[in-house]
């Protein structure tokens, strides 16, 4: 049977009960970790597993994993703009109170001098290797600009690549280089609805720094237009572009920015709490079966989203953000004696529908599954794309399922496979539990 008629069809065809808003902090299908942080720590990096760069005022610090190294040491304190992996031994730190950019190693060999001095930076993305780009406010807070400035991390060179009205505004670059930009209003207080999300093409970016072209508004495409803030950018391993939301405590994601029908939403709401996200960050762990993504119910090690965040004085820490993958166990021990038994699905979607399907052969190799409609793939075992049978079952308010069965017994005992997917109550998310071996036995 092909997955995609077995899944969308069956699943779509039966009914759901639409869920009510929940106050939390993620939505279902996510999971996070929370990891303490001195109060003053800022401009948050997470270098490597257990391994985070953050600045307090005057030192750069590399902490965990039993060290605490100073990278950088100012003699007064500064206001830190920015940290930014470089290339696997260096990173490019920023600061606005006099405007230097520092190619920092981390095996804690200072550098004596900074590599460079854009004035107000306010942050910076990699375009290449050892070219970044920065966003700085090089005209002064009264300036109606903002620049963008190619960076050359061997020599220190400096190139406006483009001028941009308002406020310094956050850089981005995604999967297929294309630079993205999200403008900032320079009225305080900000008003609602005055961010613009830009995306300049990678060869129009390319072409103006051979030619010493400043790009403007006018070059770019306006992908989404007014959003309420947003002061960081991060794309994942799906397209999904995410961005700090400090006007409305939260972090937001679009679904597919480079899409028809690229479309806000939240991630994460911080709404009704102390804490702010500052920033954020994305690492794809690489150990994932292939072809899954950072979206709800994926494999737990779809990816990481790293958000500091932060009370600006009381409070830091890094949440790490995963998605959460539902299970599928037997309800006793295997294996399973003659008579009735049930399987049982946890960590679903609350009040959403499903359906199990059992192959009469054990766990074979799972592939991720595009399905139309869903931006998340199905990630699903191979030998139960031509199941045995498949049931129906619906999930309670905890997200829960429960199918009873009953074993005619067998001797010698017989290994089968048995697969979960599902459908969100709000019918716009599938997942998957990971393919379970059920043993029967006489």
């Amino acid at each position: 049977m092909n997955l995609d008629r077995l899944l969308t069809v069956s699943l779509l065809s039966a009914a759901f009960v639409t869920a009510g808003l929940r106050a939390q902090l993620l939505p279902e299908g996510y999971d996070s970790a929370v990891t303490s942080l001195p109060p003053s720590a800022n401009n948050v990096l997470t270098w490597s597993p257990g391994l985070t760069i953050w600045f307090d005022g005057t030192d750069l610090v590399l902490d965990g994993l039993g060290q605490h190294v100073t990278l950088l040491r100012f003699a007064v304190p500064v206001f830190g703009s920015f940290t930014l992996r470089a290339d696997p031994g260096h990173v490019l730190f920023g600061e606005s109170s006099m405007g230097n950019l520092w190619l920092v190693p981390v095996n804690g060999n200072s550098p004596t001098q900074p590599l460079a001095n854009l004035p107000f930076n306010f942050d910076a993305v990699m375009l290449s290797n050892g070219i970044a780009i920065v966003s700085a406010k090089t005209g002064g807070f009264g300036s109606a600009f903002n620049d963008l400035h190619v960076l050359d991390l061997q020599t220190g060179n400096t190139q406006q690549l483009a001028m941009l009205p308002g406020a310094s505004g956050p850089v981005a670059v995604d999967r297929v280089g294309d630079l993205w930009y999200a403008t900032a209003s320079q009225s305080f207080p900000t008003p609602s609805g005055q961010t613009d999300l830009l995306r300049f093409p990678r060869a129009l970016v390319d072409q103006a720094i051979a030619n010493q072209q400043v790009l403007g508004s006018s070059h770019a495409h306006t992908v989404v237009g007014g959003l309420d803030s947003a002061s960081d950018l991060e794309f994942d391993n799906d397209g999904d572009l995410l961005f700090v939301d400090w006007y409305n405590a939260t972090v937001g994601e679009i679904d597919d920015a480079r899409g028809p029908n690229p479309t806000p939403k939240v991630l994460v709401d911080h709404g009704g709490t102390a804490l702010s996200a500052a920033s954020l960050a994305f690492r794809e762990p690489g150990n994932a079966p292939s072809g899954s993504v950072f979206e709800p119910f994926q494999p737990t090690l779809a990816g990481d989203l790293f958000v500091h965040e932060t009370t600006f004085g009381t409070l830091s820490q890094l949440r790490t953000i995963r998605p959460h993958t539902a299970t599928l166990t037997a309800s006793a021990p295997q294996p399973l004696p003659a008579g009735p038994f049930t399987l049982q699905v946890a960590d679903g979607p609350a009040n959403g529908t499903g359906l199990i399907a059992i192959g009469l052969t054990g766990v074979g190799s799972v592939a991720a599954f595009p399905i139309a409609g869903f931006e998340q793939p199905a990630i699903w075992d191979v030998g139960l794309l031509q199941p045995a049978n498949t049931w129906f079952v619906s999930f309670d308010a905890t997200g829960r399922a429960t199918l009873p069965l009953a074993n005619p017994g067998f001797a010698p005992a017989l290994a089968i496979a048995a697969q979960s997917a599902f459908l969100d109550a709000a019918g716009v998310t599938i997942g998957a539990t990971a393919p379970a071996v059920v043993l029967l036995g006489p």
